[in-house]
């Protein structure tokens, strides 16, 4: 009789048959660890964008996707183009303006909690980086780098200052 097998062919190196979760403990443990890091990417935009720099942003900018926004949730997407003058930003952020717009209106309406001017569109911008993060930890992954290089990746697409400057301070998200 033989003995377990050592699984020498296997793409994860000699693990026991018998063993089967020391081959996937190290799968169970890396979903945990990117969800932590794109949750603290995240907190850290909102801790930058609404409690130590409120009201920053340029105020062309924040105006404009407010008025974009609140002209969609009121009107509707059907006819936006003839109804305002210059935008060059895709239909698809612009719908996502009349959502947020939507969205915090209505809880401002509940009165929930108070959303400023420009204030709601700072949160897209900010899903944005924490999106391209998660996109980046998947394509390294695929690429075929350890977990722990593939988190790596995805952290300094999180700690980059541009990214924050970019989503949390300026709220602008590039067309």
């Amino acid at each position: 009789m033989a003995g377990p097998s050592t699984r020498e062919d296997s793409p994860r190196g000699r693990a026991s048959a018998g063993n089967s979760s020391a081959v996937t403990s190290g799968a169970v443990t890396g979903i945990p660890a990117i969800v932590v890091l794109l949750a603290t990417g995240l907190v850290l935009r909102l801790i930058i964008a609404y409690v130590l720099l409120p009201g920053s942003g340029f105020p062309n900018d924040l105006s404009a996707f407010q008025y974009w926004g609140n002209d969609i949730a009121q009107n509707g997407p059907v006819g936006f183009y003839a109804r305002t003058g210059f935008i060059d930003y895709p239909p698809v952020y612009l719908l996502l303006l009349g959502i947020v717009s939507f969205l915090t209106s209505g809880f401002t309406q509940l009165g929930l909690f108070q959303v400023g001017a420009g204030d709601g569109v700072k949160l897209l911008p900010m899903l944005a980086d924490t999106g391209l993060a998660l996109v980046v930890w998947q394509m390294a992954k695929e690429m075929g780098v350890s977990s722990r290089r593939a988190f790596l990746v995805a952290l300094v697409v999180l700690v980059n200052p541009v990214t924050w400057f970019n989503s949390a301070i300026w709220a602008r998200q590039t067309p």
